[in-house]
This record gives C-alpha cells, structure tokens and sequence, in this order.
C-alpha cells in the first residue's frame, strides 16, 4: 500500500518525500522505494546488524535521513527540516501503539502533508482482545495476556481508538481503515464518510467488545479490494 502510494505521487512530482514511524529493525522502511526517505524511531540503532547499521549510515544525507527521537521530539525539534525538504507526501505511522500517541502523531504529520499526501496507519483493526491490549511493548503485552487462548504473539495495542476518536470529532478528514494486514489506515484532508461522534468521555470507556460489535462503524472498514479504488482516485488528484 504505501509503494502504491508514492508511485502515483511520483507521477507528478520529482521527488517523494517518505516518512516512517516506528522503524525498528528496518523491514519495512527498506523495501520502500522513494526519492527521499526519513526514518524516526528512538530506539532503532541497538535493535540492528552491523550490516543494517552501515546502510544507516549511508542514508544519512540531505535525501535520506535517521532520526533517533521519539516522535514527538522529531516533530518538535524538526519542524525546519521538514519544511526544508518540502513537507510530507506519504508517512506511515507504527510506532507507540497507545492511542492518544497515535493520534498525536497523525496531528502533527498533518501540520506538513502537502496536497495530495497520504498517512498510513498500521495496526488499526486487532481481530482479537489480547492483541488490542494496551501495552508500552510487544514483550509488555506478552506478560499481560500471554496465557490468554487467543494470544498468537500478534499485537496491535489500541491503536484503533485512535481511528475511533478522529473519526468521531475530526469533520475535516477523510478515515477509512483498510481491512488487511492487521488494519490499515488511511487518513486524507477530506469530507469524513459516515461520520459519528461520543459525548465527551465516552473514548476512554470504549473496550474491545465494542469495537468487535461495531468494527465497520467505529473504522470505516473496508475490504483489501476497495484500495485499488482509492489509488485511482488518487491518481485522478496528481493527473
């Protein structure tokens, strides 16, 4: 999904900015294919190979960076570089996997998303109660919930409140949570479609079993089918 993404943008444009997230050992960032890739995860370096960390290394240029901050830190400390570069076309968000992180994340990406850009959201539609425990770790939910019969080691946190909570107040977005690969989410300036909002206070006491009952409702869910929809009208905005 996020390949598909940058192809299109860069139909239009020379260069495609490419954020992450939440990078980790790097299996994901390094597969993407972009004109220019910015990786942000404060614990990344210690998780690596000698070999992984040479490639680093070499990223580390005006066209491709690391940064080992939080990312709040990098928002906050980066905000010149950011615009220096030209903003965000396409930004895939994995990293703390708490909501209110999560959002705050997707708030501040949308401060330098430039016009057609596109943030990507994993994790957003866990398909069982221990994988959306709430957990700093994967290895802190294990010991929360590994003895739970249906713990797989698969962990999503509860991210999906994060698609719940700017869905439900957000009327300038555009969220639709893609049904493949543990949820993914796809969040544009937009008109929100079937929009709904909680009273105040009401987020905090949403559980799992309210999402399990209302899963198309809560995240716009869609089927895997409906992105290549999505990429053409992408490709529309860039013709």
């Amino acid at each position: 999904m996020i390949q598909a993404c940058i192809d299109v943008i860069k139909k239009k444009k020379k260069k495609v900015n490419y954020f992450e997230i939440g990078v980790q050992t790097g299996f994901c960032f390094f597969k993407i294919k972009a004109e220019r890739k910015v990786a942000i995860d404060p614990n990344f370096i210690i998780k690596i190979t000698k070999k992984v960390k040479a490639y680093y290394r070499n990223l580390s240029n005006f066209n491709n960076r690391f940064f080992e901050l939080t990312s709040d830190d990098f928002f906050e400390q980066k905000s010149d570089y950011i615009k220096k570069i030209g903003g965000i076309d396409v930004i895939f968000i994995d990293g703390l996997h708490l909501y209110e992180q999560v959002v705050k994340d997707i708030e501040n990406s949308l401060k330098y998303l430039n016009k057609g850009g596109v943030i990507l959201v994993h994790d957003c539609n866990p398909l069982s109660e221990p994988a959306a425990v709430r957990a700093y770790t994967s290895e802190e939910a294990a010991v929360l919930v590994g003895s739970h019969p249906q713990w797989i080691n698969q962990w999503n946190g509860d991210v999906w409140k994060a698609i719940v909570k700017l869905r439900s107040e957000r009327k300038d977005l555009n969220i639709t949570v893609i049904n493949s690969d543990h949820g993914v989410g796809i969040i544009r300036p937009g008109v929100p479609e079937k929009a709904f909002s909680f009273e105040e206070g009401d987020m905090d006491k949403l559980t799992y079993a309210d999402l399990d009952n209302n899963r198309e409702t809560y995240l716009n869910l869609k089927s895997p089918e409906t992105f290549a929809s999505f990429v053409k009208e992408l490709e529309k905005e860039f013709k």
